[in-house]
């Protein structure tokens, strides 16, 4: 088994806040949803480093932060292909009653932490240091719209 996405909520209308956040301080590339499902709104994102991700962010991504020159998002992995073989992919659904997940949250591993809470910090989002996980460096963020998003990188060499 492997997961295949992990998916959090904004309220409708919060795309542009989620593009922000995702693509532009953590530095996602937007992909583009299935036509049946791009209707309920939202966005998906992918690493950049996916084998099928675009090398730059969609067209409508708002961020202070540095990212790749605006171009269309890149496609979605084909029915059934998973999460562009096992890379991270990150979907932001439309919830209307929409609540901030405090607690839940998507965990993110990523090589550099200290350039990746730099960035987020540049962008105007919250890190907070937690040094409570033996053998890591994490902190917490939340997107713009107050979803909790660790972030964390294993101690010592790769």
């Amino acid at each position: 088994m492997k997961l295949h996405h992990v998916q959090v909520s904004c309220p409708p209308g919060g795309e542009e806040a989620a593009r922000a956040f995702y693509g532009g301080a953590l530095g996602l590339v937007e992909v583009d949803k299935p036509p049946a499902l791009a209707a309920r709104g939202g966005a998906w994102f992918r690493a950049p480093d996916a084998p099928d991700a675009s090398a730059a962010p969609a067209a409508s991504t708002a961020s202070a932060a540095p990212a790749a020159p605006a171009a269309s998002a890149a496609p979605a992995a084909p029915d059934g292909a998973g999460s562009a073989g096992g890379a991270l992919e990150l979907h932001v659904g439309v919830e209307q009653d929409f609540r901030p997940a405090r607690k839940a949250h998507p965990a993110l591993l990523v090589a550099d932490i200290d350039a990746v809470a730099d960035r987020i910090e540049a962008a105007g989002f919250p890190v907070e240091w937690d040094p409570h996980y033996p053998g890591h460096r994490r902190f917490y963020t939340a997107d713009g719209h107050g979803n909790r998003v660790e972030i964390l990188s294993p101690d010592g060499p790769g």
